[in-house]
Formats: structure tokens, C-alpha cells, sequence
């Protein structure tokens, strides 16, 4: 038996010149290693001693390529087939015809060095583009091999060819995660949480600039006018604050937002008559009274995550659940700088009890009856029965108030795992997705009030196993769309719209930067991009209608996307109609699309 030394002792002979930097091939190593069975070398009774004339002809089978193959544009196609003669093999040819015959990739001739004797081999061939663009209409795989003797057998293969798009752009480092992406029209920004960075791509560019900012930078928020880059520090309590229109871009650091400690009271009361003393008189009156019978202070994360900017210029933003404090919450910074929570997405089912919001603490006085003490949002301490200290409030003005009925164990979310505003920043989604059911929030805004609208991922995906792991709004706010292992679209109500049938998910959902005014929207806008993998593994970005919420196409793209996804006008100039940006494990994707990766 005789074994091919792992060398370069093989002759290629291609009529195109192959890829240089091809995936799959490295000279010598890698896939270009042959996988060799025993041989036999020929003796006397070889050719030329008179022996019997060999007319076996070779075995071949393909190993691959496999209908539905997927390869980059531009690169080569491998095709491996398992070859044998006992006799020895001369040489083996691949080419890749489209069915109308025309030729698709160059030739590939591997050549035996004479003498040698291969029982068995494993033969992989890269196949080199015959053009710029490989089409992705079927191909012919046609393979022959010829033993020494000049016996022959070929066989084809129809391969139906998915083509993958895009280039990713690798990171500073190869262990840095990105946490979210936003842009500005001109650039992406991608929050570097490994890394306590922002980086800065733009929009067609090849190189990621970028600048440092506060610790473990979460959610990106871009202003309404786009002048300023917002950016929620997961890793303190504060927020950074970047302008955009300057020369060079980084923090403004006497601009950085803190994020105080903010807390609710929760007060069980009842009404009863009871007997007051008159300080006045020291007579004894029996009046009809509110009557705390305990306060308990729940506490929550105060660590921001995701963040938007409303077109009134508040600041939403939801804070990350962490190991000591395991619920997060949703809060707005008013333009007077004031923080406060929301509240309005809890139900009020709870009889008898009020949630005091926006007080510094609160605290029973305990007595015959109770009373309840507060410290106000403004400073000052109030005391007295509910209802008294109640009107109190209401003389001073304060922003400290009481909420009835709230059931404060509705205000803490397990998990955010998604925010999206819309094109005119006067609606903004958060949404919960790790509990059964997760929650979406859609904020609208009004003057300085916001309306707050809660819808249960139940209702809209039909399954409380689903988990919601990205989230769009539109332009204008009229369409939002979820993203689980479908892909659900909403309307300003949270009702269903449509479901778009789609593949195992892996990121995000995002929708044409033109979409509005729904269902109004042009049909040329009225699309989604959804990413997923196929049932072989796949990584793709579906184009999906809103309408009629069918796959108008799918886009198999370099690199699962692991992250958010963005959809950007590309800059003047360029070829394409529109580009798609999305997170991955090694770095930023980025897909130009054409008219026709729109159009059914």
C-alpha cells in the first residue's frame, strides 16, 4: 500500500485563474488535503509486457455539491467526488455548465503523477466564476475521470445555487459584541459594549472609526434633527451624550446624564370613620378617612439598556435587570431633566391600594389610626391620612401623585430585549421578551404627555412558548412589526395585521427606511427584512410584503446575523437601492440590495 505524501505533488490545470483567498482552499492544506485508500503500483504485467489491456472503467460518485448549495458571489463553487480504479487513475475533470449549456465556471483538471496508483480518492475541485456575477440559474456539475488505461466514466449533478451576499467588516477585536446599531443618514453607529466604545462606519465605507464612551454601552438613540448620538451605559447609571454636527466626533463629557435611583411605594389603605383629635380645640371629631396599613418599597434596576429620543425631545428609556436588582423598568428624562417612570402599562386590578410615584420615600406612621409620611419629589415632607396628604400634593403642585388600583408587579420587565421608534420619533416600542407572555409597549407621543398602549405577545403570535427577539416601527408609526420564529405585524392599536412565514430566527426585523402611512404605503416601500437561517443552516435576510405578507425574496447573506438589523438610502452615487447593516459574531454585515432583490 502506498500513501501520497501530504505535498504539493499534484498538477492543477485550470483554463480561468483561480480565486486567490478562497474560503475553502489553501494550498497543500485544508480542503485541498486528498483523502488516499490503498493502491497498486503496476508490475510486469502492466502496460507495454503484454499483459491483458485494462477496460475497467473507473468508479465516481458525488459527494458533493448538494441541491440548494449556497456559494458567494464571486467565489468559487467547491465540487468533491469520491473516485477509485484499481488500475491507476490518470486524471480527473470538473466543469459547471447552466442548463442551456452555457459555461458558468472554468474547467478544473487534477492530474495523477505518472506512476503513481490511487486505489481510492477524495477529490475536492474549486470551481473559478467565469464572470463577475455567478447567475443563479440551475447548473450542470459535469465530472469525468480517467484511469491510466483510458477508461472513462462521467456523471452531473443539477444543482440549484444560492448565491451569498455581503462582506462583513471585522471588528477592532475578534471578541468585541455589539449591543445595537442607529444611524444618522450618513453613518452607522455600533455600540462596542466590550470594548466601552461607539464605532463609526460610513454609509458605503470600509473602515470602522470610533470613539470612547461611558461603560458597557448598550442602546444607541439618534435625535430627531440628527445632531446628537445618545448612548445608554449599561455598565453605570448614566448617559452619554455625542454631537454629531461636530468636526470630530466623542463624548461631551460635561454633558453625561445620570440616571438616579428611582423607586415606588406601594400603600394597602381602607376608608373608615375614625376619631381625630382638633389641635385647635383638643376636642375629639369623628371624620371619614383614607388609612394606610403598610408601605412597601420596591426598588429596580437603575442601569439603562435601550433608549430613544421622542420628536418632543424626552428620553425613553428602559434600565437592565441584573443579578441584585432583577427587575427593569421603563422611565422618561423631561426636558426640565426630571426622571419619572411609567406606570400606565400595569394593570389595575388591585382594590384598595395605591402606588406613590416619584416621591424620594416614602414611610407609615404608625398609630391609632396610621398615618403616612412622604418625602416629595420637590424635598418636602408631607404627613397625614392618605387623602390628606393627597390634597396636599395637589395644592403644591407637586410631581409626586398617587396611582390607584396599580399592580405594582406588572412595572418590573424580566428582560428588554428590544426598543424601536419610528422615522418621526412620536412613537416609540419597548418590549419584554424573556417572560411568558413578554410585553410590547408602544409609546405615542402627544405635547408632553405620553400615551401609553400595551399589547401581550400572545395575542399577536397565537403561542406563549414564542419569544420575541426584535422589534420595528415605521415612519410614521402606523405599522410595527415583531420578530419570533414568524414574523408578526402590528397596528397602532397592537392588532394583528399579518404574519410572514419565515425561518428559524437568529436577530432582528427592520422596515424599508420609506414605509408609511399604512396600508397606504407604496408597494415599492410596503417591505420588511427579516434575518434567519434555513433547515441546512443557512444564514439569510428575507424581503417580506406587508400587505400580503409573502417573501418576495430571500437573500442569503456571508455571516449568521446574531444582532439588530438595519435597512439605510445609500449614499448618492451608488449602485445600490438600498443597504442592509446588521450585527454578527465577527463583526458588522453589510448587503447592498438592487431593484430586483425587491421585486417578486
Amino acid at each position: 500500500m502506498k500513501l501520497l505524501p501530504k505535498r504539493c505533488a499534484s498538477t492543477w490545470v485550470l483554463t480561468g485563474t483561480l480565486l486567490a483567498g478562497v474560503a475553502f482552499l489553501s494550498a497543500c492544506a485544508g480542503d485541498n488535503a486528498f483523502v488516499v485508500g490503498p493502491g497498486t503500483r503496476t508490475g510486469s504485467g502492466g502496460p507495454g509486457s503484454g499483459a491483458q489491456r485494462d477496460t475497467v472503467r473507473p468508479t465516481l460518485n458525488f459527494v458533493r455539491p448538494v441541491a440548494g448549495s449556497v456559494a458567494a458571489v464571486g467565489d468559487s463553487l467547491r465540487v468533491e467526488v469520491a473516485i477509485a480504479d484499481a488500475g491507476g487513475l490518470a486524471r480527473v475533470e470538473v466543469s459547471a455548465m447552466s442548463a442551456a449549456g452555457v459555461q458558468r465556471y472554468e474547467r478544473a483538471t487534477r492530474q495523477y503523477p505518472a506512476g503513481d496508483t490511487v486505489r481510492n480518492d477524495t477529490v475536492r475541485v474549486l470551481l473559478t466564476p467565469t464572470g463577475e456575477r455567478v447567475a443563479t440559474d440551475p447548473l450542470l456539475v459535469i465530472a469525468r475521470v480517467t484511469d491510466g488505461a483510458g477508461n472513462f466514466r462521467e456523471d452531473t449533478v443539477r444543482v440549484s445555487l444560492a448565491l451569498i451576499r455581503g462582506r462583513v467588516i471585522a471588528l477592532p477585536d475578534a471578541g468585541d459584541r455589539i449591543a445595537d446599531i442607529q444611524t444618522d443618514g450618513r453613518r452607522v453607529f455600533f455600540s462596542n459594549y466590550s470594548r466601552n466604545r461607539v464605532e463609526v462606519l460610513p454609509i458605503g465605507g470600509t473602515t470602522l472609526t470610533g470613539f470612547r464612551v461611558g461603560s458597557q454601552p448598550w442602546g444607541l438613540a439618534v435625535s430627531p434633527d440628527r445632531n446628537t448620538l445618545y448612548i445608554a451605559n449599561s455598565g453605570g447609571t448614566n448617559i452619554s451624550v455625542v454631537n454629531l454636527a461636530a468636526s470630530e466626533l466623542r463624548e461631551n463629557e460635561s454633558a453625561r446624564i445620570q440616571t438616579p435611583n428611582v423607586e415606588l411605594f406601594e400603600v394597602p389603605f381602607s376608608r373608615d370613620s375614625v376619631e381625630v383629635t382638633v389641635p385647635a380645640t383638643g376636642r375629639r371629631n369623628r371624620i371619614s378617612a383614607v388609612i394606610p396599613s403598610s408601605v412597601t418599597v420596591f426598588d429596580y434596576s437603575d442601569r439603562p439598556q435601550f433608549i430613544a429620543q421622542t420628536r418632543g425631545g424626552q428620553l425613553l428609556y428602559s434600565t437592565k435587570p441584573t443579578g441584585t436588582a432583577p427587575d427593569g423598568t421603563i422611565r422618561r428624562r423631561r426636558n426640565d431633566g426630571s426622571i419619572e417612570f411609567f406606570v400606565d402599562y400595569a394593570r389595575r386590578n388591585v382594590a384598595r391600594t395605591l402606588v406613590i410615584v416619584n416621591a424620594r420615600d416614602a414611610g407609615l406612621i404608625e398609630g391609632d389610626p396610621n398615618r403616612l409620611g412622604v418625602v416629595t419629589d420637590e424635598g418636602e415632607f408631607l404627613q397625614g391620612f392618605i387623602d390628606v396628604v393627597e390634597e396636599q400634593l395637589r395644592a403644591r403642585g407637586s410631581r409626586t401623585r398617587f396611582e390607584y388600583f396599580l399592580n405594582i408587579r406588572d412595572i418590573g420587565l424580566r428582560d428588554t430585549t428590544f426598543v424601536a421608534v419610528s422615522g418621526d420619533h412620536r412613537s416609540v416600542a419597548f418590549g419584554e421578551g424573556a417572560t411568558d407572555p413578554g410585553r410590547i409597549m408602544l409609546f405615542s407621543e402627544s405635547s408632553d404627555n405620553l400615551l401609553a398602549r400595551i399589547g401581550s405577545t400572545r395575542d399577536l403570535v397565537g403561542n406563549t412558548a414564542e419569544r420575541v427577539i426584535g422589534l420595528a416601527l415605521n415612519g410614521d408609526g402606523t405599522l410595527g412589526a415583531a420578530r419570533g420564529r414568524e414574523a408578526y405585524f402590528f397596528n397602532r392599536d397592537l392588532r394583528l395585521q399579518g404574519v410572514g412565514l419565515t425561518g428559524d430566527p437568529t436577530g432582528g426585523i427592520f422596515l424599508h427606511p420609506l414605509h408609511g402611512n399604512y396600508p397606504g404605503t407604496p408597494a415599492s416601500a410596503r417591505l420588511s427584512f427579516i434575518s434567519g437561517v434555513d433547515d441546512n443552516g443557512s444564514p439569510f435576510v428575507d424581503v417580506v410584503d406587508t400587505f400580503s405578507f409573502f417573501r418576495v425574496q430571500r437573500i442569503f447573506v456571508r455571516e449568521r446575523i446574531t444582532g439588530p438589523v438595519l435597512a439605510v438610502l445609500p449614499s448618492t452615487g451608488s449602485s445600490a437601492v438600498l443597504k442592509l447593516y446588521a450585527v454578527t459574531a465577527h463583526g458588522v454585515l453589510e448587503v447592498d440590495l438592487a431593484a430586483t432583490d425587491l421585486q417578486p
